[in-house]
């Protein structure tokens, strides 16, 4: 992309008015939401982003030196790249997530995501990030665990089967019939009481602990996979490739992305092959 396009045609795209602000929120919502077909435009974006930013061949040519100032041409970019809170943490979970050398499009975007990380914009913006107070993940998660209690009390208070009343006619029958009163007490016992036990506590018991698992997930908040700060205040970052782990910020995404990699690549595994 950036090899075809010439220097007029680059310094048009520059000056078009809120492109580059427009690309680089486009970059942020496709790194951290975009479904799995959606993801094959992401490194497209990657690389426009970064040549509105001023990346190109020579920058290639020299990587051992330091990125250029912003110019008239590349101010608008580097300025919304440093009010792009949590680029920087999407930069590296999409360095992460794409295997070198996959072909020339990929390889083209890890290059550009590389340069765009060097920039002082995009560090800036990760300083200014805001971080999770304490007393902020504290009071989420009390709040989880007690959602998550009154659920499961609820469920159990569904759960307890009713117990059988005796029968009216049962304490009547005269000393004569004691014996067909005891042997009818005991049939009674022992079916009424094998009924409750088997098929009435065994469905209660059943019933009780999918209520259980249903409330606890209707319930249960989207919180961030390192912290537990819940999504209630702020939203979520998710994970690029398995999209069901959250975060609350790219600092707490790339801490848990040691201990969530094995998980992110067998949920992307199961999916390739659903496809497949």
């Amino acid at each position: 992309m950036l090899t075809t396009a010439t220097a007029a045609q680059l310094r048009v795209l520059q000056q078009v008015p809120r492109l580059a602000a427009a690309c680089v929120r486009a970059l942020h919502y496709w790194l951290t939401e975009a479904s799995d077909e959606e993801e094959v435009a992401v490194p497209y974006l990657v690389i426009l982003v970064a040549g509105l930013a001023g990346f190109d061949v020579v920058q290639l040519e020299r990587w051992g030196t330091q990125p250029p100032a912003a110019t008239a041409d590349t101010a608008a970019a580097r300025a919304a790249l440093r009010g792009g809170l949590g680029i920087e943490g999407a930069l590296r979970r999409f360095l992460s997530q794409q295997p070198p050398d996959e072909d020339g499009s990929i390889e083209s975007a890890r290059w550009a995501a590389k340069w765009l990380l060097r920039l002082p914009e995009v560090n800036a913006a990760a300083a200014a990030a805001p971080k999770p107070a304490a007393a902020e993940v504290a009071a989420a998660a009390a709040t989880a665990a007690a959602a998550a209690a009154a659920a499961m009390a609820a469920a159990g208070e569904r759960a307890v089967p009713q117990q059988p009343q005796p029968g009216a006619g049962s304490s009547g029958s005269g000393a004569d019939g004691s014996g067909s009163s005891g042997s009818g007490a005991g049939g009674a016992s022992g079916s009424g009481a094998g009924s409750a036990s088997g098929s009435g506590a065994g469905s209660a018991s059943g019933s009780g602990a999918g209520s259980v698992s249903s409330a606890e997930t209707d319930l249960r908040p989207r919180a961030c996979g390192e912290c537990g700060k819940s999504g209630a205040g702020a939203p979520l970052l998710r994970c690029v490739g398995c999209k069901a782990q959250y975060y609350c910020g790219e600092a707490c995404a790339m801490a848990h992305w040691p201990a969530h990699r094995a998980a992110c690549k067998a949920a992307r595994a199961a999916k390739a092959a659903q496809r497949s």
